[in-house]
């Protein structure tokens, strides 16, 4: 147990583990590494944050709410707007990410 390690649970049961490298001293701002297992997730309301994700194994496939679909795969970078809606399904990745968000303060 460490105060930057979380184990998240998906809603389909699924386990990720996010650990935080960096915290800005506002607490919007965040670096770290998230690792996922299989999972598919339904993103109905708006993501939230502006994310950027570097993938470091594995991958994700990004279906927007208009059919847009992106592959992204072990080496590529993508960019995710906080307005973002669709669905995100993986067999499993691990990402770097950088975060930022001015209304919601991370823990």
């Amino acid at each position: 147990e460490h105060p930057s390690v979380t184990i998240e649970t998906h809603d389909d049961g699924s386990k990720g583990l996010d650990v935080f490298s960096m915290l800005s001293s506002d607490s919007k701002f965040v670096v770290g590494k998230y690792q996922s297992e299989a999972t598919r997730e339904v993103i109905n309301e708006p993501y939230g944050v502006d994310e950027y994700m570097h993938f470091l194994e594995g991958g994700v496939t990004l279906t927007s709410s208009d059919g847009t679909v992106t592959e992204i795969k072990a080496g590529d970078s993508v960019s995710i707007p906080k307005e973002w809606t669709g669905i995100w399904d993986t067999q499993g990745y691990t990402k770097i990410y950088v975060i930022y968000s001015p209304d919601e303060a991370f823990e």
